[in-house]
C-alpha cells in the first residue's frame, strides 16, 4: 500500500505521466498516417484532461471542486456502473483522509479520479479502424461523425468538394464566390444547437433545393442528399457553372433564412423584402398561413420568385413574389377545402419539372434549369387555373357547395377554416336582409387580412354550438346527428380566454356575450345587462371585460342580429354564405 508523504501531490503527476506514457505506446505507429494523427490529437486532449485532474483538488486552485471527491466516487453510482467491484484499499485511504484539510486530502481525491480515468480508459475503451472500399459505403454506414460525435449533414459533407474545386481552379477558396455562397448557406445553422433542429432544417433546405433546381424528388435521407449534391455539382462543366450551382443553393437558403424558417411577425410585421408593397399585409398573412399548414412543397416555386428579389432581375420582382404567395394561398385553400392532400405534392412537382399539361404547353417548367422567362406569376396562375378546372372547382357555384358538404370542417382542416373565416370577414358588413349573415362591404370597411389580426389572441377558432354540449342542452340535435356542428357554418373567431366562460352556454347567453365585443357605450351595456336579467342569465364579469377590450369584433356583428337559435339549417346557410365571401376574396388572386 502506498504511504502518503506531505509532498505526495507529486504522485499525481507521476500517475498522470504514467497513463499518458502507456497510451502513447509504439502500437500507434502501426496506424495509417491519417488515423495516427487523429489518435495523437485526441491523446493530447486526454493528456490535458489528466493534468486538470491532478491539480483540481489542490486548495485554492482555479479548478477546485470541478471534479467529485474520492468518497463520492467510491460511494456513488460510478462505483457500481464503471468499477463494478469493491476497492477496499482505496476506500480505506479515502476514509482516513476525508476529513483532512491539508495537501494530502487533495492529493488523495485527485488520485481517486486518476484511478477512475485510467480504469475507464484501459478497461472500457477500444479503437476500431474500418476501411471501406468505397466512399458511399463509409458515409451510408456511419454518416461521418465529426470530432464532437455530432452527425455531419449532407451540407457539411458537401463543402469539402466545393473547397477542393476552388483550390484546383487556382484562385483558392478563401476569397472565392463559392465561399460567399457557402457562408450564406451556413447562416441558417449558425445558432442551431439541437441536432434534431439542424437535421430538420437541412432536410427542408436540401430537398427544396433539389426541387427548385431540377425538379428532383429527393428523400430526407443523408446518403441520397449527399449523392445528389455531389453528382449535380460535379456535373457542372467549369468553375463558373459550379459557382452558379452554389449561388442557387445560397439563394434558396436566403429564402429559408429570411422567410420560411425565421420570419417572425413579432419582430417585423411584414416580410422584410416586401414591406413597402401595397399588399404586404395580405401577402404576409398568406405566407404565415402557408407556414401554419406546413405547406412545404410550395417552397419550390416561392423560393424561385424570392430569388428574383435578391438578384434584382428587372421588372417588378416584389410584385411577382407577392402575387405568387397570394395565388398559392388561394390555390391551397380551394383545393384543400374540397378534398384531401392526396396528389397535391405531384401537382407542384409537375410544375417544377414539366410545367403545364400537354394541352396547355404555355406554362413552362419553373425549375432553375428550365427555360428562361417561365417564372412569372401569370404563368403560375394559369397553371393553378388549369389544375382547378380539371378538379371541377374552377367556378364559384361549383366550389361553394362542396365546402358545406363536410369538407371545410373543424375536425379535418382546422387551420384552413381559420383562414377562411379571416377571408370571409375581410371588408364585409352585416346583411340586414338575412339576420346572421354578412355581405361584401366597401374597401377598408373591415380589414381582417392583416398580420396584427392574424397573430392576435383575440381571434381563436371556436364553435358556436358547442362541440361537447352538456346534458339537457337545447341545441338542435340534428347538428350532432349529422356532424354539421363541426362545419365552418358553426365556427367563429373569439378571444381564447372567453370560451372558458361561454363555451357550453345556450344560444341566448352566447349571443349576449357576443354583443359585448368592443362595446364601450354604457347605455348599450346597460341594455344588454337588463336583457340578461330578464332571461335569468348571470354574465361573467371577466369574460365581459375581455370582450369589451377586444380589438376585433366586427365579424360577430352579423351573428348578434340573429335572435333565433343556431340550428342545422342555419349552419348550412351560413356555411354557403362564408364560402361565397371567401371565393369573392381569394379567387381574384388566381382568376382575373
Amino acid at each position: 500500500m502506498w504511504t502518503f508523504e506531505e509532498d505526495s501531490s507529486s504522485y499525481n503527476s507521476y500517475v498522470s505521466s504514467y497513463i499518458y506514457e502507456y497510451i502513447q505506446s509504439e502500437e500507434i505507429d502501426e496506424f495509417d498516417p491519417q488515423v495516427r494523427g487523429l489518435v495523437r490529437r485526441n491523446l493530447k486532449l486526454l493528456e490535458d484532461y489528466v493534468d486538470k485532474i491532478s491539480v483540481s483538488h489542490i486548495h485554492g486552485s482555479d479548478l477546485e471542486d470541478t471534479f467529485p471527491s474520492g468518497v463520492d466516487l467510491i460511494e456513488g453510482h460510478i462505483q457500481k456502473e464503471i468499477w463494478n467491484h469493491e476497492r477496499e484499499d482505496l476506500s480505506q485511504i479515502l476514509m482516513n483522509y476525508d476529513g483532512d484539510g491539508g495537501d494530502i486530502r487533495h492529493s488523495v481525491n485527485a488520485l481517486a479520479n486518476l484511478f477512475l480515468l485510467s480504469f475507464y480508459f484501459l478497461d472500457r475503451c477500444c479503437m476500431t479502424v474500418i476501411s471501406p472500399d468505397r466512399e458511399e459505403l463509409a458515409f451510408d454506414m456511419f454518416q461521418s461523425l465529426n470530432a464532437t460525435g455530432t452527425p455531419l449533414t449532407a451540407i457539411e459533407v458537401f463543402k469539402p468538394l466545393v473547397v477542393k474545386s476552388e483550390e484546383d481552379y487556382g484562385s483558392g477558396y478563401k476569397n472565392s464566390k463559392s465561399k460567399k455562397h457557402y457562408d450564406n448557406i451556413e447562416r441558417l445553422f449558425n445558432r442551431v444547437t439541437s441536432i434534431s433542429t439542424k437535421s430538420t432544417r437541412t432536410n427542408k433546405l436540401v430537398t427544396n433545393f433539389a426541387l427548385t433546381f431540377s425538379g428532383e424528388k429527393l428523400p430526407s435521407r443523408f446518403g441520397k442528399q449527399r449523392k445528389w449534391l455531389q453528382n449535380e455539382y460535379r456535373g457542372r462543366g467549369g468553375i463558373s457553372e459550379k459557382r452558379d450551382f452554389t449561388k442557387v443553393f445560397s439563394d434558396v437558403s436566403s429564402y429559408f433564412y429570411d422567410a420560411w424558417t425565421l420570419y417572425d411577425p413579432d419582430e417585423g410585421e411584414y416580410l422584410d423584402k416586401i414591406r413597402t408593397h401595397e399588399d404586404a399585409g395580405i401577402a404576409s398573412v398568406c405566407f404565415l398561413y402557408l407556414k401554419s399548414v406546413n405547406h412545404n412543397i410550395a417552397n419550390g416555386h416561392l423560393s424561385r420568385f424570392y430569388s428574383r428579389i435578391l438578384n434584382d432581375t428587372g421588372g417588378d420582382p416584389v410584385t411577382e413574389f407577392v402575387e405568387a404567395v397570394k395565388a398559392t394561398a388561394a390555390f391551397y385553400t380551394l383545393w384543400r377545402s374540397t378534398q384531401s392532400t392526396s396528389g397535391l405534392d405531384n401537382v407542384y412537382r409537375r410544375l417544377m419539372r414539366h410545367g403545364g399539361f400537354e394541352d396547355n404547353p404555355a406554362v413552362q417548367p419553373m425549375r432553375w434549369t428550365g427555360p428562361d422567362g417561365s417564372l412569372t406569376s401569370n404563368n403560375l396562375k394559369r397553371y393553378f387555373q388549369d389544375v382547378l378546372d380539371r378538379r371541377n372547382i374552377e367556378e364559384k357555384e361549383k366550389w361553394v357547395e362542396r365546402p358545406t358538404q363536410g369538407n371545410l370542417s373543424y375536425d379535418t382542416i382546422k387551420k384552413v377554416c381559420r383562414f377562411c373565416l379571416f377571408a370571409a370577414s375581410h371588408d364585409t358588413i352585416v346583411d340586414d336582409s338575412t339576420p346572421g349573415l354578412a355581405k361584401e362591404g366597401s374597401s377598408g370597411s373591415s380589414p381582417y387580412l392583416t398580420v396584427d389580426q392574424w397573430k392576435s389572441s383575440d381571434l381563436q377558432l371556436e364553435h358556436i354550438a358547442p362541440a361537447d354540449p352538456p346534458d339537457g342542452h337545447n341545441w338542435d340535435d340534428e347538428m350532432y346527428i349529422t356532424g354539421s356542428f363541426q362545419d365552418i357554418g358553426n365556427l367563429t373567431l373569439l378571444p381564447k380566454d372567453v370560451n372558458v366562460s361561454v363555451g357550453n352556454k345556450g344560444w341566448v347567453e352566447k349571443r349576449l356575450y357576443y354583443m359585448h365585443l368592443g362595446l364601450d357605450d354604457p347605455d348599450e351595456i346597460r341594455e344588454i345587462r337588463e336583457e340578461a336579467e330578464e332571461n335569468g342569465i348571470s354574465l361573467s364579469e371577466d369574460a365581459i371585460k375581455t370582450l369589451k377590450e377586444s380589438n376585433y369584433h366586427k365579424h360577430l356583428a352579423p351573428l348578434t342580429k340573429r335572435e333565433e337559435p343556431v340550428d342545422h339549417d342555419f349552419v348550412q346557410e351560413r356555411g354557403r354564405n362564408i364560402s361565397r365571401l371567401v371565393w369573392g376574396q381569394i379567387s381574384p388572386w388566381i382568376f382575373k
